[in-house]
């Protein structure tokens, strides 16, 4: 069984991902360009990673 998401972890998590771009300094896009190739690769679907892709820029262009 997965683990779940609790607003702790989300914290946790948070919190190190801060930390990674503190340290990644003028890399830190690579980084997150890095870690979205990552996270989008556990979704074991291209489709899946084009439409989180969209929903994004979308989110993005209305904010």
């Amino acid at each position: 069984m997965s683990e779940r998401w609790t607003d702790a972890a989300r914290d946790e998590i948070y919190t190190e991902i801060c930390g990674a771009l503190t340290d990644a300094g003028d890399k830190s896009e690579l980084f997150l360009s890095r870690l979205c190739l990552l996270l989008v690769e556990e979704l074991k679907s291209p489709q899946k990673a084009r439409e989180a892709l969209a929903a994004a820029a979308l989110d993005s262009a209305q904010a």
